[in-house]
């Protein structure tokens, strides 16, 4: 019961509008006044927009300038290994992990792509599928 007469005595909201849109509509007459809109500079309540970063690159081609495929080429590889040899998961994935197909598909790969997409720790200066 004492929970009820509390939300009774609470305060009641407030129209957002209430507390900001005189501001803005006083702004706009004083600036009607002097015959020009008011400008960003005279307002010290907006937040800056911070700059953009450097745009990157397309990241996401592989090396010979097609999209980024690895998921594709690699699946494709082992379930070609576990149809043909009737391998196991496991004993695909370690015959992929020793292909010639997954050099191939790495070897022109930049260090900086291979670490972003993790296939060598960051500390790596070379590329271990590089001839």
């Amino acid at each position: 019961m004492k929970t009820i007469q509390k939300l009774q005595d609470a305060p009641k909201p407030f129209a957002l509008k209430d507390t900001y849109v005189p501001a803005v509509e006083a702004a706009r007459a004083a600036a009607d006044d002097q015959g020009s809109e008011p400008s960003a500079e005279d307002n010290d309540d907006e937040i800056p927009v911070p700059p953009k970063g450097r745009k990157r690159k397309n990241l996401d081609l592989a090396p010979d300038g097609k999209p980024w495929d690895y998921a594709g080429v690699r699946s494709a590889f082992l379930k070609q290994q576990r149809d043909e040899k009737g391998l196991k998961f496991q004993a695909a994935k370690l015959l992929w992990d020793q292909s010639d197909t997954k050099r191939n598909y790495l070897k022109d790969v930049s260090l900086q792509e291979l670490k972003r997409r993790k296939f060598v720790p960051k500390g790596a200066t070379t590329n271990p599928w590089a001839d």
